[in-house]
């Protein structure tokens, strides 16, 4: 697996959003894959890292 990581810096803390990309196993879903590939996809902004 090929790791990117690439960091963008901002002004200020809403300027910047943190990704992560996972691979989804084909044994973990309910339906037919028909052989594509599935991707979860999360994405939260630095700033609600910090109130949070």
């Amino acid at each position: 697996m090929e790791i990117i990581t690439e960091e963008i810096r901002g002004q200020y803390l809403e300027d910047k959003v943190q990704v992560d990309i996972k691979y989804v196993f084909r044994e973990s879903l309910l339906f037919d894959t028909q052989d594509k590939k599935y991707y979860q996809i999360t994405a939260i902004a630095e700033y609600a890292r910090k109130i949070l």
